[in-house]
């Protein structure tokens, strides 16, 4: 890949998703009453979030190529196992119901309080679901370490202070949630830490 491709992927994915993010509905008062109205929305934001984690992750790997150590291979591990994780969780908690989020649109009030039942039940189950599930915990605990062992291999490899702290910080505030304004915020940080390890002054590295 070339630097300027790189440098793309590695700033631009987190600009990205955090620009979709701005229209994430909420889901706070059951499928009912805040995901069916928005089915259309939900279910094209997780399609384009299939694609935008994916190269979160590749931004992940990126922002370390070429930089040796232990650090930068955990990075690059995390960034892997990160992807595979929340693009998972994505498919279950996003798209599965914004499928039959929109499905449900089309029924009978009986049937579509059924079908908002069921969407309930998989949006919060304690296994896959997009609440405080396994597959949630386990996706926010890898990218905490993936982004943290990155920022570590950024500063050994010279990076400057700010950006290595900009980095660290979306470790910390990513794991909050991917609504606005975590999102935001989280991925800004990122893509301005990386940025500034890309464009900005060099440090002597650490011995």
């Amino acid at each position: 890949m070339s630097v300027v491709a790189r440098r793309v992927v590695v700033i631009g994915a987190p600009v990205a998703l955090g620009l979709v993010e701005l229209w994430h509905p909420q889901f706070a008062e059951g499928a009912e009453a805040t995901l069916l109205p928005v089915a259309d929305r939900w279910l094209v934001i997780h399609l384009l979030q299939l694609l935008l984690f994916t190269l979160l992750a590749l931004a992940v790997y990126l922002s370390v190529d070429g930089v040796a150590g232990l650090a930068a291979s955990i990075a690059r591990i995390g960034a892997i196992i990160f992807a595979g994780f929340y693009v998972a969780l994505d498919a279950v908690a996003g798209i599965a119901t914004g499928v039959l989020a929109r499905a449900a649109n089309d029924l009978a009030p009986a049937e579509r309080t059924t079908v908002a039942t069921a969407i309930d039940t998989l949006f919060e189950h304690p296994l896959v679901g997009g609440g405080s599930s396994l597959l949630t915990v386990v996706a926010s605990a890898v990218w905490l370490v993936a982004v943290l062992a990155a920022a570590l291999a950024l500063r050994r490899d010279g990076a400057h202070r700010v950006a290595v702290v900009l980095v660290a910080l979306s470790a910390f505030l990513f794991p909050l949630g991917h609504l606005p304004p975590n999102a935001q915020l989280a991925l800004g940080c990122f893509a301005a830490g990386v940025a500034l390890a890309e464009f900005g002054p060099r440090v002597p590295r650490p011995a």
